[in-house]
């Protein structure tokens, strides 16, 4: 029972907010797409485009997510946090060197290890419709 409550306080906490946040991205990215940049053309092929777009970008997202799961981008957060620690606090460093960052990044990538299925599952939802909606043209204009 204690592992099943603090595997569910860590879903709702965690993942339900990154699930949101993917949501509002996702459907903020579909309407910005549709009613700018594909304004002028018809309106199903506007959707289809914007839905298979959004995927790409929700997508290329998780990817990256998972890359910095396995710490792929370590050395660049190591690089960023010294200098805006230095900048901040005058010569003196947050971090001893890269591998100190890279333990302290160890425990929290394996608090977030799964966060990019939030991301890719999304994605797939909005890749789901574009398909759908690309059949639908393929077969009623015969496009």
């Amino acid at each position: 029972m204690e592992k099943f409550k603090y595997f569910f306080n860590k879903l709702v906490r965690n993942y339900i907010f990154k699930i949101i946040f993917t949501l509002i991205l996702g459907i903020g990215l579909l309407m910005l797409l549709r009613y700018v940049a594909f304004k002028e053309k018809a309106e199903i092929f506007a959707w289809c485009d914007s839905l298979f777009i959004t995927f790409g970008v929700l997508f290329g997202i998780g990817i990256l997510s998972l890359l910095s799961c396995f710490g792929a981008f370590d050395l660049i957060g190591y690089s960023f946090a010294n200098i805006f620690s230095v900048i901040i606090n005058k010569d003196k460093k947050k971090y001893v060197d890269a591998i100190d960052y890279r333990d302290k990044r160890v425990e929290k990538n394996r608090k977030t290890r799964w966060s990019f299925f939030v991301y890719l599952g999304i994605s797939l939802l909005f890749l789901i419709a574009a398909l759908a909606i690309y059949i639908y043209i393929r077969y009623t204009y015969n496009y």
